[in-house]
């Protein structure tokens, strides 16, 4: 192990003494850092694994010494273009080590017209992976790229030495839906461009130059581009190959796979969550998650001992990801549980083509089987009355017209003393992120778009806003499921204690984003070593609102 046990015990030893985080980390960084960055050390990913959690854990106020900071950097510009998995873990803290030097936090003050020189961060391999590969959550940050967008635009040509830039800028900018306030003089000269290229340009490079800048600000969808002139931007080079494909032939691919994935159920004819999440399927994720450590049967175990989970695990159990929508979570499910067998269900038949085209990306050891059906009449069809060993829901409950009669029916799929990992909004938490977006902005993601940037330009300053710490806020689709869902019904836990008690169901754990929440239940209530009295978790609640900002998430077993 290149990471002693030493080392990473004194680590763990300082954080339960509450050192600052940033010390621990300057002090890591200090012993093992140049070790981690040795030639002969460069892929050995134990030691950078042990240096990037630090890093993800960095409070987001923490200041580092100026040496553990360029340390880190350096760690990060060795290991994150390493990374197969997901870099958004990673994302904040890397902006924010980059955005602490002079020069950069310069950005953020927007010219009024587009330098001929480039700025440094803006051609930071570093900056320009994170754009391209992860959705930024910097709100200040957010407000300067949109500006720098408009520079873009409106500049009379994208000179070589900003394509760089350009070219990972219209990465993020699908990655955040195009999230960025489009303003009426932009959208004239959007306008402009898009008739230019309605008629030869003089060259290739001045057509490339055209759909580059458009491509800031839409899919390109709405150009309709020949295959030929597809054609024309592919033979220019890797760039414009690469965000093709994510503009353009993943969107093909989807509509390929969407035909050939069975339906299973009746569909409803019409069905507000249906019609939401085909405009906006739901995550929209752009790598496989990083890894657990351990199988889930050992997480459980560690985090609940009071009941023995190996059994739940063990063979080959089946499982029903109920509200599979992108296939997120199935891939999670399959790195946590590699020996069980998926079924996978979703109402939307976009969301699912993405989940097929993603799953098809990486390398399971079996086949997930992907299906389009309604949650309410499963347990209806032939074979799926009390057939999984196990049924994940996360985030389906609450949209649903009846939320008891969704939970009925995945207790009714599982088979006597199975397991049902459950997870849905807490009202408590909901009512603290209630904001009043415009009526317009329900149907219009453009009065989205620039009501966000009215509110960010008051709020964005503020760290301990609620609303800025969820990553949702972020991106388009994310943001309207999370404020503008047209169906939501966030639910009490005193309510959901009443439909366990019901169906027969025996809560073994809260799973909780943030663990520090455990050590304040056995501080309040020493009396219950489970972690498992609801009365109790409610009283917590009550004192704590932001507790279940992101969702109460049940680990619960249907009596034998």
């Amino acid at each position: 192990m290149s990471v002693s046990d030493d080392l990473i015990a004194q680590w763990h030893r300082d954080l339960a003494r509450h050192r600052p985080l940033a010390e621990v980390l300057a002090a890591g960084l200090q012993s093992v850092g140049k070790r981690a960055l040795a030639p002969t050390n460069a892929a050995d990913s134990a030691l950078q694994h042990e240096l990037l959690w630090l890093l993800s854990e960095l409070p987001r106020q923490a200041k580092l010494p100026e040496m553990a900071r360029q340390q880190a950097l350096a760690l990060l510009r060795v290991a994150l273009p390493r990374q197969q998995n997901e870099l958004q873990p990673w994302a904040q803290v890397a902006l924010r080590l980059l955005l602490t030097s002079t020069e950069a936090s310069t950005v953020l003050q927007v010219p009024q017209m587009l330098p001929s020189s480039v700025p440094l961060l803006f051609q930071d391999p570093l900056f320009l992976l994170l754009l391209q590969q992860s959705c930024l959550t910097d709100p200040q940050l957010e407000l300067a790229l949109r500006d720098w967008r408009a520079l873009l635009l409106q500049a009379p040509e994208c000179s070589v030495c900003w394509q760089p830039f350009a070219f990972a800028l219209a990465h993020q900018l699908w990655n955040n839906g195009y999230l960025y306030a489009t303003f009426e003089a932009e959208a004239a000269l959007l306008a402009r461009i898009s008739q230019q290229l309605r008629v030869p340009p003089p060259s290739d490079a001045q057509f490339s130059d055209r759909v580059l800048r458009c491509a800031l600000y839409s899919d390109l969808g709405s150009l309709r581009l020949s295959d030929l002139s597809l054609a024309v931007l592919l033979k220019t080079g890797p760039s414009w190959v690469r965000l093709l494909q994510k503009l353009i032939f993943d969107r093909r691919q989807e509509d390929r796979l969407a035909r050939q994935i069975p339906v299973v159920t009746p569909l409803p004819a019409a069905d507000l969550c249906q019609s939401f999440y085909a405009a906006y399927p739901y995550p929209r994720w752009l790598a496989a998650p990083v890894p657990p450590e351990s199988s889930q049967a050992e997480m459980l175990q560690g985090l609940f001992p009071h009941h023995n989970w190996a059994p739940h695990f063990s063979g080959q159990p089946r499982w029903l990801i109920a509200g599979c929508g992108t296939g997120r979570q199935v891939l999670a499910a399959a790195q946590a549980c590699p020996q069980a067998r998926l079924t996978a269900c979703d109402l939307s038949q976009p969301s699912l083509a993405y989940a097929a085209r993603m799953l098809q990306g990486f390398a399971l050891t079996r086949d997930v089987a992907l299906v389009q059906a309604d949650l309410l009449t499963l347990a209806q069809q032939p074979g799926w009355s009390e057939a999984f060993d196990g049924v994940a829901c996360g985030g389906v409950l609450h949209h649903l017209a009846d939320p008891f009669a969704g939970l009925q029916q995945l207790v009714a799929v599982l088979r006597p003393g199975g397991l049902l990992r459950l997870g849905v909004y807490s009202q408590t938490a909901r009512q603290t992120l209630r904001l009043p977006p415009p009526p317009a902005a329900r149907q219009d993601d453009a009065a989205l778009c620039s009501w966000r940037w009215h509110w960010l330009q008051s709020h964005a300053d503020q760290a301990q806003e609620p609303l800025l710490q969820i990553q949702d806020f972020y991106q388009l689709g994310h943001c309207r499921d999370l404020l503008l869902h047209p169906r939501e019904q966030p639910l009490t836990l005193p309510r959901l204690a009443d439909w366990f008690a019901a169906l027969q169901l025996q809560l073994l754990g809260l799973e909780l984003w943030d663990p520090r929440a455990y050590k304040l239940y056995s501080h309040h209530f020493p009396q219950d070593p489970t972690r498992c009295y609801l009365p109790y978790w409610h009283q917590l609640e009550q004192a704590y609102p932001h507790l279940f900002v992101q969702m109460y998430i049940f680990w619960l077993r249907r009596s034998a």
